[in-house]
């Protein structure tokens, strides 16, 4: 077997609590829903960028848990370092004026690498005093990490996002569920929390830990924050949530976990989910390949082995 794979499986073992025989639970690094401590829920407020505000729960967490080691990997050619926590979406608030709708991953290439230009050109611009763009300033560039991901190929193949319709496809064989369900899977496994777009792209969320069914290869139950409360507005916090397949799709219900709650009618297809820090090859590589996701027994017998490779693997993998 690949030792790639075999890698996301030592990884399960040391971090996942087990449901059932057919069932694993995986997490992003460090996250316990019962902790808000261990992961990032940025508010946007009244402003309506949730794309933002999720991404920037995402960069967040990556940079504090799994973003590479390079020397000067947090600081853009310009010499300004990489904010942290709340202050990645603050970046985003003190560059524009224009609070409409966008990508993710937009916000995720334009952390790592501007390479000569960066990726929210679309936008409106804050300008200074002297009516010039504050986009100009070292900070307003963006590439904190341009000089560890050094082309725009680099960038795209570790910020991309997967959907149906654009960008990454692979769904010809009609089983769309199954592939979203295994690249969320090794996202997770890898470490990494993920944006999904729901509800028509109208909204964005950002899922920090999911159940698999070992033998459908789906995900059954999520977990999100939701930094407008927009869509799971019965929890500031951690939103647990299940997850069905309906006609293609899955689907998030809002109300099930929750009974209390007046919201049954929040049913929320996935239409797109963002990844950070997990390479699109090696994700599409392995969905492609037919593996199954591994079910609890299996992952005990790799964890040791992998957890000393690690590291040294990650950062080949990220060059």
């Amino acid at each position: 077997m690949n030792t790639k794979y075999l890698l996301s499986i030592g990884l399960i073992a040391s971090s996942s609590a087990f449901v059932s025989a057919a069932e694993i639970t995986v997490w992003a690094t460090g996250v316990d829903p019962n902790d808000t401590s261990t992961y990032y829920n940025i508010r946007q407020g009244s402003n309506p960028t949730c794309w933002v505000a999720s991404a920037s729960n995402v960069i967040a967490h990556w940079q504090q848990n799994n973003a590479p080691g390079a020397p000067n990997a947090a600081t853009s050619p310009e010499g300004a370092i990489a904010p942290q926590g709340q202050g990645v979406y603050d970046t985003y608030l003190s560059l524009y004026n224009s609070y409409t709708g966008g990508l993710a991953t937009n916000y995720y290439q334009y952390w790592l690498g501007h390479h000569g230009g960066h990726a929210l050109s679309g936008y409106n611009p804050r300008q200074d005093s002297e009516g010039k763009n504050i986009l100009d300033t070292p900070a307003g560039l963006g590439g904190f990490y341009e000089d560890y991901y050094t082309t725009k190929e680099a960038v795209k193949e570790y910020a991309w996002m997967y959907t149906r319709t654009s960008g990454v496809d692979v769904s010809s064989s009609g089983c769309y569920t199954t592939e979203l369900s295994k690249a969320i899977y090794q996202a997770l496994s890898a470490g990494n929390a993920i944006v999904l777009d729901i509800h028509n792209s109208a909204h964005s969320v950002v899922l920090w830990g999911a159940v698999f069914d070992t033998e459908t290869n789906l995900m059954t139950t999520a977990w999100v924050t939701d930094s407008s409360n927009w869509a799971f507005s019965y929890s500031r916090n951690m939103n647990k949530i299940l997850v069905t397949e309906h006609n293609g799709k899955l689907i998030m219900d809002g109300d099930y976990y929750n009974v209390e709650s007046d919201y049954s009618w929040l049913n929320y297809t996935i239409d797109d989910a963002h990844f950070l820090g997990i390479s699109s090859a090696e994700t599409l590589s392995f969905i492609k390949s037919g593996l199954s996701i591994p079910e609890p027994s299996a992952f005990g017998l790799f964890a040791g082995v992998f957890a000393l490779v690690f590291a040294g693997m990650r950062r080949r993998r990220s060059r």
